[in-house]
């Protein structure tokens, strides 16, 4: 935590109980340990509260110091994302009706206009193969400048040409 920052106590209960569900190293382990003690005291209920990206701001915070004090990845959304540009890939919010297209190269189903979407898309972003799409639908507009919104979801891309 930073010097000079009070967390309240629940941010900091929360914060815990998050990381030690999702980094546990088994029944036997000082983590998991840690998370019966901590579910003594806490009990978030039949939502649970297991999904870093559902944490506030301050428990985020809590939750990533967490993650570089026992060195393993922090899986918040932003920063899975920020690992994988990182690493050289691209992610982009697309028609969901363009996987088959993009995955295996089957444009059946499409028609014209959506076929030359995709090509423009591909060649003004400049990326290379997609290689993969993540199961997080929503309604909105593409990333592609579509005309009409959609379901649409994440599809990551190798940053350049030459990867695919």
């Amino acid at each position: 935590m930073k010097a000079g920052f009070d967390y309240y106590r629940d941010d900091v209960i929360i914060a815990h109980y998050c990381f030690y569900v999702l980094h546990h190293g088994g029944q036997n382990s000082p983590e998991y340990a840690r998370l019966s003690k901590i579910s003594t005291y806490y009990n978030p209920g039949i939502s649970g509260n297991d999904d870093p990206d559902r944490l506030d701001w301050a428990q985020q915070e809590i939750y990533r110091n967490l993650c570089e004090k026992h060195k393993v990845p922090c899986d918040i959304l932003e920063d899975k994302i920020q690992r994988l540009e990182d690493q050289g890939f691209r992610l982009y919010k697309l028609y969901e009706h363009w996987i088959s297209s993009l995955i295996n190269g089957d444009y059946s189903g499409l028609d014209e206009d959506e076929i030359e979407d995709i090509e423009t898309f591909i060649k003004t972003r400049g990326v290379g193969s997609c290689v993969d799409v993540w199961d997080d639908v929503e309604f909105g507009r593409p990333d592609s400048g579509g005309n009409y919104r959609g379901s649409v979801c994440t599809f990551v891309f190798y940053a350049s040409p030459e990867r695919g």
